[in-house]
């Protein structure tokens, strides 16, 4: 009968070392995916900024806003709202006009993505 503490002890040690890894694991999981939110959130915004502070007719601002579209790309984890974000970039280096003179739509859109990856 005397026996049976220390096991215990041993026991509920070692469970306690292996509950603290996993712990910590998923913490460090959440902190990952946070700070990927954040990163989304912020290219997001610059590319709003710069659209509604400079417009499209500005040189090198439709290169900047396309710039922060695929960084954001890179750090967004929702597969639709990427295609959506690619979509954006491939219109914007390859079609740029069609933004032009429609920065309103453009910001909208960048808007409506935003709200839906929170």
């Amino acid at each position: 009968m005397r026996k049976i503490g220390p096991i215990l002890t041993i026991v509920f040690f070692a469970a306690g070392i292996v509950i603290a890894f996993f712990a910590g694991d998923y913490m460090s999981d959440q902190s990952y995916i946070e700070n990927r939110a954040e990163q989304f959130d912020k290219y997001i915004s610059f590319a709003i900024d710069t659209a509604e502070d400079k417009g499209l007719s500005v040189d090198g601002a439709s290169e900047s806003i396309a710039s922060n579209l695929w960084v954001a790309h890179e750090f967004c984890d929702n597969p639709e709202i990427s295609a959506e974000l690619n979509d954006l970039w491939n219109t914007l280096v390859y079609d740029e006009d069609v933004f032009v003179g429609q920065e309103d739509r453009l910001t909208m859109n960048l808007r409506d993505i935003l709200e839906r990856y929170k």
